[in-house]
């Protein structure tokens, strides 16, 4: 006897109606964490950029916001201006850019139901009598409602900046629909074709590389289109010999010039490890193990480990240091081999891994960024749940158990928006997201540290002695966390003002002693221009030989150098007046 619901499913309409239904649990699942606040680089990027904070909805003002951000070499303008707009109709209430946020989320969860139907089609082409019609119906919903609900893209949608990532997702996600579009009608002969696909790259792949610069992946997806689901199978030789140059044009000679770029250029790429707690080297042995994690957290979302600060991830030093790292680049090296090796028996396989590998070429091998991000799986992601669920609904897997394979979706599905559901609970406002990222992470300093931050802040507007203590004790921890770095430091000195009493000289001395010796942080900039302000602004009293003494520390670590020292210096420039000024 069958259950009601595979009745419900065997409708025509059914997959709209779910499609439907999924739209409404993202809002859902979201609706609490719309309500928290800026986090982060939010606050960088976003609340402190005066540039975006236009009065006047003009083409000057829009250009000027455009031109103001630095969070890339290519200034991400069209993030820019969409923050920029936020800002004229709302200012800085996070709401309505959470909002916003959300929106994309859903545009680019529709916009991989309907890519996912079309690269169905280009493969029913290819193998006609592969896919019923009710599989190429439903297969695109479940992906879709697989993608929009997984709490591994929340920090896309709820952490505001990160619309950089999921607004450049969507222009990609765009463009790669109209060069498949262009190419299924290549394959049958109608005329366009060639325009839509050139077009579709050349407007949708310049939005996505002025989102983000990672929207520069987009020849490499196309690639992998191509080589598993069209192999460059064309009716005609001139479209062909278009196809090659094309990929010779567009992702080839970039590649060459990238490589003989870095060949002469070295000091370019190892400049930016210079503020980094790790080697190229050991990121690149790190990464592997990274890309592992993230695979897990797909099929497997632990919230106990997911969160926004990754600092505490254990570095690899070595091949079997930890011993892991060996077999995460042995396992990753023969998911590539498997990609390889199934591009013609089993396209649909290769399609996923390979997407997967490109989404992360940039942002997980060799450029010194951090180690671990959630958002970066925004887009791969898509890869792996069309494998996964390609193979899972395919009628030839375990026939008989069609219905247990249907449950198992749905199940995953609701576990995936439950979780989420959860999730965006936490980020219902800053202290509660704190709160659970210093759980989740005992060991990174920068949980600890963001939680001491809370609670500081907690303490200044409400002077609740519980408060107090509690921002001491997670400063504290997150300066016993590990050396090097100098902000938790910093504001232990700034509450210890802050709260009528002095800093203990050993925070001071520990302070002096990691600007001194330890690997630079990049963020010990910010934390010396914070005590700078502080002292200049009169609430913190340092002696002015205390305060010259942590200053001009940096300058005498052999560690360093470049940009970063330039900094550094710039910083004690501006505030070494203040330091002797006749009050300090």
């Amino acid at each position: 006897m069958d259950f009601p619901i595979f009745y419900m499913l065997r409708s025509r309409y059914a997959p709209f109606a779910i499609l439907l239904l999924t739209i409404f649990s993202t809002i859902a699942a979201y609706f609490r964490g719309l309500f928290g606040g800026f986090e982060l680089d939010d606050y960088t990027s976003i609340v402190d950029e005066r540039g975006l904070h236009i009065t006047r909805l003009d083409w000057s003002n829009l250009y000027h916001a455009a031109m103001s951000g630095d969070a890339g070499p290519l200034k991400r303008p069209i993030a820019s201006i969409s923050f920029a707009i936020n800002y004229y109709f709302g200012h800085l209430n996070p709401l309505y850019f959470k909002e916003t946020n959300l929106a994309i989320h859903l545009l680019t969860g529709l916009a991989l139901w309907g890519l996912t139907r079309l690269l169905l089609r280009a493969y029913r082409e290819r193998v006609p009598g592969g896919l019923s019609e009710g599989y190429e119906r439903w297969l695109p919903v479940a992906i879709s409602a697989a993608w929009l609900l997984h709490p591994l893209n929340l920090t896309g949608v709820l952490y505001i900046v990160q619309r950089m990532a999921s607004l450049a997702a969507f222009f990609t996600v765009c463009a790669v629909i109209t060069y498949v579009w262009g190419r299924l009608r290549i394959n049958a002969g109608k005329k366009g074709g060639l325009a839509i696909l050139l077009a579709g790259f050349l407007v949708l792949g310049l939005m996505a590389t002025l989102t983000k610069e990672n929207g520069a992946l987009l020849p490499a997806f196309l690639a992998v289109i191509e080589v598993t689901f069209f192999r460059f199978e064309t009716p005609g030789a001139g479209a062909r010999r278009f196809l090659y140059g094309f990929y010779a044009l567009f992702l080839l000679l970039p590649l060459c010039a990238l490589a003989a770029f870095l060949l002469l250029r070295p000091e370019w790429l190892t400049a930016g490890y210079v503020g980094r707690s790790f080697t190229l080297q050991e990121r690149l042995m790190t990464e592997p193990r990274v890309l592992w994690f993230y695979l897990r957290l797909m099929f497997a979302p632990d919230l106990s480990v997911m969160g926004i600060f990754h600092d505490d991830y254990v570095i690899s030093k070595g091949l079997f240091n930890p011993p892991a790292t060996f077999w995460a680049i042995a396992g990753l090296a023969g998911l590539l081999g498997v990609a390889l090796a199934s591009l013609k028996r089993a396209p649909i396989l290769a399609f996923g891994l390979l997407w997967f590998f490109v989404g992360h070429a940039m942002e997980s091998t060799f450029i010194p960024l951090e180690l671990v991000f959630e958002h970066r799986n925004y887009l791969p992601m898509y890869g792996i749940l069309f494998a996964a669920f390609y193979y899972l609904f395919h009628p030839r897997t375990l026939a008989l158990l069609v219905r247990a394979r249907i449950v198992l979706a749905i199940a995953f599905i609701m576990f995936l928006a439950g979780t989420t559901w959860v999730r965006a609970g936490q980020w219902a406002s800053p202290l509660k997201l704190a709160q659970a990222e210093a759980r989740h992470h005992p060991l990174s300093v920068r949980a600890n540290y963001e939680l001491g931050r809370q609670y500081f802040d907690e303490y200044v507007h409400n002077r609740r002695h519980e408060e107090l203590r509690l921002a001491y004790r997670y400063l504290q921890r997150s300066v016993d966390v590990r050396s090097g770095d100098a902000e938790a430091l910093v504001a232990l000195i700034m509450l210890s003002y802050e709260s009528g009493g002095s800093p203990q000289p050993a925070w001071i001395s520990e302070l002096k002693t990691r600007l001194l010796r330890a690997a630079p942080w990049a963020s010990n900039t910010s934390a010396l221009i914070a005590l700078g302000d502080c002292q200049a602004k009169g609430y913190c009293k340092l002696p002015g030989a205390e305060l010259t003494g942590i200053l001009n520390a940096p300058l005498a670590n052999p560690r360093v150098r470049g940009g970063l020292r330039a900094d550094f210096a710039q910083i004690r420039d501006d505030y070494v007046p203040v330091a002797h000024a006749p009050d300090a």
